[in-house]
């Protein structure tokens, strides 16, 4: 089952062990949102300002790591195509290629 691994591995997602450009120990990790990213978002301005630190923050010190969870990809492409599409998107345009478990 084709899975990208988000169960703490590699911040780049794709596997266990980091053996990636994107390593922790090599740099500090940029985050960056994609225009329109909260277009959704229902709180007011405040709400999205503390939820965007929040994330820099759990980035910062590895605790979004430590609490992600691993996506099955096959099931995202059935359940939600759009996601799935954007996904992959992103990651091919980043020349990144997904692990199979």
């Amino acid at each position: 089952m084709a899975k990208y691994d988000q169960g703490g591995g590699c911040p780049c997602g794709l596997k266990k062990e980091c053996d990636c450009s994107f390593s922790q120990s090599d740099k500090e990790i940029k985050v960056v949102f994609e225009p329109g990213a909260f277009d959704n978002f229902t709180g007011d301005q405040t709400e999205l300002d503390e939820l965007i630190a929040e994330i820099h923050r759990m980035v910062a010190t590895g605790e979004i790591f430590d609490k992600s969870t691993a996506v099955d990809m096959e099931e995202l492409m059935e359940e939600e195509p759009e996601l799935y599409q954007k996904i992959v998107a992103f990651n091919e345009g980043r020349n990144v290629k997904k692990t199979l478990n």
